[in-house]
């Protein structure tokens, strides 16, 4: 197996869907991230024509807007009857969405062949790779880049580094599943009740943890440091988990396949500065390893969910 990177920079996503799930609601969740890291997984495989192994994603934002309230008017109209016709109301439908700025690093595996080079089958495709991807929509949006030249390939996760050092600052999605856990079990297992203390406690840390962290980043950086680099605590969506058992045969349904129902699993994810992930991979690459940035799809009976990656083979 030959190991690959994919470094999508700066894509502008317009209107993508901020809809996280049903107790979240400000940017894509992260389940909207993996499914656009399979999409793109199926343009390379149909691409080079040849199949993904251990894909695993990503994810910086470096701009985001929160489009509060967009309505959507739908207006329809009854069939006219001979006393006369009224045209139904229109209904209204409130639409949040978001534009975002984004850079994905996806990790992949591809099977070698005999006398045939992944990477130069990758370089030879690059142009049509580009294009496919930036067809793509991410969370329901669109991509609204103009230069079709922000997907680049490499076989070392050192030149994606040095690239990312070039672009503009941003804030890596690190897993917080540990904070998650640890306050869901204080709460004897209130996910509601663990999510609400997260947001309260990470606000009531940053009077006296943060300005400790913050006054190290100023004699380390200057005073050329911000006070937003040092990140913060967000819930997001990371998978579905089955409530019921499957369901065959029920009435109405449009297809005889089974399929039960799930509720979404929301956990923790932190936002950290760009800056200062790029410094621990070239300070310490084995603590990179072990950030939980890089996140994976995993399936078991009855669960779809994102874990990060830790002590990955990078």
């Amino acid at each position: 197996m030959s190991n690959h990177y994919l470094l999508i920079k700066e894509i502008d996503i317009h209107k993508a869907s901020a809809m996280n799930n049903y107790l979240v609601t400000g940017s894509p969740s992260l389940t909207s991230y993996a499914g656009y890291t399979d999409a793109i997984k199926i343009e390379i495989q149909n691409t080079i024509n040849k199949q993904i192994k251990n894909i695993n994603f990503s994810v910086i934002i470096h701009e985001y807007t929160f489009n509060e309230g967009i309505e959507s008017h739908v207006s329809y109209k009854q069939n006219e009857k001979p006393t006369g016709s009224v045209a139904s109301l229109a209904s209204m439908k409130v639409e949040h969405t978001c534009n975002i700025k984004a850079s994905f690093i996806i990790n992949f595996d591809l099977e070698d062949v005999f006398l045939e080079s992944n990477s130069e089958l990758i370089i030879k495709n690059k142009e049509e790779l580009n294009l496919n991807i930036s067809k793509l929509r991410m969370a329901g949006g669109h991509i609204k880049n103009t230069e079709l030249n922000f997907v680049s390939f490499h076989d070392d996760l050192l030149y994606v580094m040095k690239s990312l050092q070039r672009a503009s600052k941003g804030y890596f999605l690190k897993s917080a599943d540990d904070l998650m856990i640890e306050y869901t079990e204080k709460f004897e297992g209130s996910a509601l009740k663990a999510l609400t203390y997260a947001l309260e406690f990470s606000k009531m840390k940053e009077t006296e943890d943060n300005k400790k962290e913050f006054e190290k980043f100023l004699r380390e950086t200057g005073n050329r440091a911000k006070r937003r680099q040092l990140g913060w605590i967000v819930p997001t969506n990371v998978g579905y988990l089955a409530i019921t058992e499957e369901l065959n045969n029920l009435k109405g349904a449009r297809s005889e396949n089974a399929f039960v129902y799930v509720e979404p699993i929301t956990s923790l994810i932190e936002c950290v500065h760009t800056s200062k992930i790029i410094r621990e991979y070239f300070k310490n690459k084995h603590v990179f390893n072990n950030l939980g940035i890089f996140f994976t799809s995993t399936y078991t009976e009855g669960e779809y969910r994102i874990k990060s990656i830790n002590n990955g083979e990078f």
